[in-house]
């Protein structure tokens, strides 16, 4: 069987299926590389030797302020000329929620000005001053002169980037903090485009989203192309599961469109997997098979994961048939509606189960003080 280049998407971050193409034009194959991102359905690794980099101790970063959201994503293609460590986008869905957060409320009054449709964290890794100097010069000329930009103050201390990142890392938290019915829901967040076509990308699955009644939210890699986007639906609702499923698929011809990959840095897993025989195509498809099946005989290893996928509405956490079960407390929770939609409120980020600093959740503290008394020993 022969597998092309032709069909893949040559993006920074992909990982759709396996990745066969590591394998063709060249007789010294790692199989490291099929193994990794194979979501388990391969083989299980007990012994891995890691290769370690040196993290450069020259960093600084700009949060560039716009108000207008799709103005930031196209200048993102502007900005890796000047080849930034990353590139990381906000919208102003977390800074409505950040601003009145008591977590993040400190953190978005040094960091934010005014009040931004959305910032874009851009920052430069060096391995001299000089160096970390030079990019900051060339970079504030540009952004005087050629950006849309209202505002892009310097961090340079380490606490200066350590309070952006931890803004951006509580953002999704945050998030999921409004106790209405419809929650951004991570459906179509991993796809991966050609920053070239990024923004008009974006551009069509905002007027999908819109052309549906559908609320969006825009976050994280843009300097890779992997800006998530999570469409806000009830999921315990018919009409919006049927309606996940028309974004998607309008969405998967907008990623074929463009050329970008499916699958940009989380995997396929249940969610995407269903629609890799229709990204690739019946042979390479079938060379998918073929590995699972020799390296798999028997389909033991995480069954329904990137071969014979089912379709992404089969395993729904809620679902149309769920029901809150209904409790009398005492206390009415009437600021977040109900002790029900708080649950619901979780993200999943586990922020949250820390034991040792920051904020975390003091019932899981003291369940944890009870059952392992030595993960809650006193800071010193």
């Amino acid at each position: 069987m022969l597998l092309h280049r032709s069909g893949i998407s040559q993006v920074m971050r992909r990982v759709n299926g396996y990745p066969l193409d590591e394998f063709i034009h060249t007789d010294r194959w790692n199989l490291a590389k099929i193994l990794a991102g194979s979501e388990g359905s391969l083989g299980i690794i007990l012994e891995a030797k890691v290769n370690l980099e040196p993290i450069p101790q020259y960093k600084a970063a700009f949060t560039v302020h716009y108000d207008d959201r799709m103005r930031a994503i196209r200048e993102v293609y502007q900005m890796i000329a000047f080849d930034p460590a990353a590139i990381e986008m906000l919208d102003f869905n977390v800074f409505e929620q950040s601003v009145k957060n008591n977590m993040t409320k400190s953190l978005h009054k040094r960091l934010i000005i005014g009040t931004p449709q959305a910032t874009l964290s851009v920052e430069f890794f060096c391995l001299s001053q000089d160096e970390l100097d030079q990019r900051i010069d060339d970079f504030s000329w540009w952004l005087q002169n050629n950006s849309t930009a209202y505002a892009y103050p310097i961090l340079r201390t380490a606490a200066e980037l350590d309070d952006s990142w931890a803004l951006r890392k509580n953002g999704l938290g945050l998030l999921m903090g409004d106790p209405s019915g419809r929650k951004p829901i991570p459906f179509i967040e991993d796809q991966a485009i050609p920053l070239v076509h990024l923004a008009d990308y974006i551009q069509d699955v905002l007027d999908l989203c819109n052309k549906n009644g559908v609320e969006t939210i825009l976050y994280a890699h843009a300097s890779v192309g992997v800006l998530h986007v999570r469409p806000a639906l009830d999921m315990t609702v018919q009409s919006d599961i049927d309606l996940m499923k028309t974004i998607s698929d309008a969405v998967f011809l907008l990623v074929k469109k463009y050329n970008g990959a499916w699958s940009g840095e989380h995997g396929d897993g249940r969610n995407r997997g269903h629609r890799l025989r229709d990204f690739f195509g019946d042979e390479v498809y079938q060379c998918l098979m073929d590995v699972k099946t020799i390296f798999d005989p028997k389909y033991l290893l995480n069954p329904g994961i990137i071969i014979d996928v089912p379709p992404m509405d089969r395993h729904l956490r809620y679902g149309a048939d769920y029901k809150d079960n209904q409790y009398n407390f005492v206390y009415k929770y009437r600021k977040d509606h109900s002790f029900e939609a708080l649950v619901h409120n979780c993200s999943g980020v586990g922020a949250c189960r820390n034991h040792i600093g920051g904020t975390m959740c003091p019932s899981l503290k003291v369940l944890l003080t009870k059952m392992l008394p030595h993960v809650a020993e006193p800071m010193h």
